[in-house]
């Protein structure tokens, strides 16, 4: 059995926001992919001479793709399901399970991906792998994405597209902006005024919410796990589907960390949790249809210890119970 110390006695998430280890979006660790959206560079990071984060060419957390010819699963999914904030190479998800299992498992996720990206990337650069089971643990990049406005269908990464119609438009004050930029990071400002961009856009987002614009963009969603079941079915593929828990929905008993947090967005975003609430919800109820599909809100409710760093990331004991859930279903 796997060793796992709560979040009070291990590495917090302050550790890896000082080192910049899983700070992707700040240090510039991603690439333009004209298949899915956005990739993480090739990353690899140690601490103390221990493995933190490694990923390969086209920045997932597994050996190269082109070396793989088959596996026993593949882990689809955002930040959690890569395991943001594993205090190391053996404590991912998919490390942890490959180990309780004995059976091969591959890391395949992508933070800040959707769902309609795990299909990509599948589809792109997977396909060809065979393997016996695919576990997608989604939902929360789906609720934010529909909550900033954007449609399902904008697969490429917003910030990446508007950034080369904008040079393509405006060649000259976009290149005095870049130069300004850089000089703000030579200078050590540039993460300050990174944070005060994205305070200034969550307060823009208050909106009223619609609830017609959540079914639109759900629906979008189930008619991909629909498509996605058939296929899986027809090549014997177990398809397992997880809809992530967080903060918000979690059923767990919140530990002080925990409730000093979720606290600290509440009084920040309520009309941000009532989205939450409701799209949640509505998605919830959609994949209950589908035999495969399982809720994670209950999976912590026998924990005290703190299991969330944030609204929705894990700490290794989160990361230990997510395997050891999964487990139970592998064929």
């Amino acid at each position: 059995m796997v060793e796992i110390n709560n979040l009070e006695n291990n590495s917090s998430k302050d550790d890896f926001v000082q080192d910049d280890i899983y700070l992707h979006h700040k240090n510039k660790h991603f690439n333009q992919n004209s298949f899915i959206g956005y990739s993480i560079k090739e990353i690899d990071k140690k601490k103390n001479n221990k493995q933190i984060l490694k990923t390969n060419k086209i920045g997932l957390r597994c050996e190269e793709l082109d070396t793989i010819e088959k596996t026993n699963t593949i882990l689809l999914g955002g930040s959690v399901a890569f395991s943001s904030f594993a205090t190391s190479e053996e404590k991912t998800i998919s490390s942890l399970l490959e180990k309780s299992s004995n059976k091969k498992v591959i890391n395949c996720a992508v933070g800040g991906h959707i769902f309609k990206q795990h299909l990509s990337l599948y589809f792109n650069y997977l396909k060809n792998i065979e393997t016996k089971n695919i576990i997608i643990l989604f939902g929360f990049n789906d609720l934010v994405n529909c909550y900033l406005g954007r449609k399902y269908d904008e697969i490429l990464n917003i910030e990446f597209s508007s950034k080369v119609q904008d040079n393509y438009l405006s060649p000259i004050k976009t290149s005095l902006k870049t130069i300004v930029l850089q000089i703000l990071e030579k200078i050590g400002l540039r993460n300050i005024t990174h944070d005060l961009l994205l305070i200034q856009n969550q307060k823009k987002v208050t909106k009223r919410i619609n609830e017609v614009e959540i079914n639109n963009y759900i629906n979008k969603i189930i008619k991909d796990i629909i498509y996605f079941n058939k296929y899986c079915s027809k090549f014997n593929i177990n398809l397992i589907i997880s809809l992530q828990t967080s903060i918000y929905t979690s059923k767990k008993n919140l530990s002080e960390y925990e409730k000093n947090n979720l606290n600290l967005y509440l009084s920040k975003f309520p009309q941000r949790y009532k989205f939450i609430k409701i799209f949640n919800n509505f998605l919830n109820d959609r994949l209950s249809a589908f035999k495969n599909f399982h809720n994670l809100d209950n999976i912590f409710q026998d924990t005290k210890d703190s299991i969330f760093f944030d609204e929705v990331h894990l700490n290794d004991k989160g990361n230990y119970i997510l395997a050891d859930f999964y487990k139970q279903f592998l064929d």
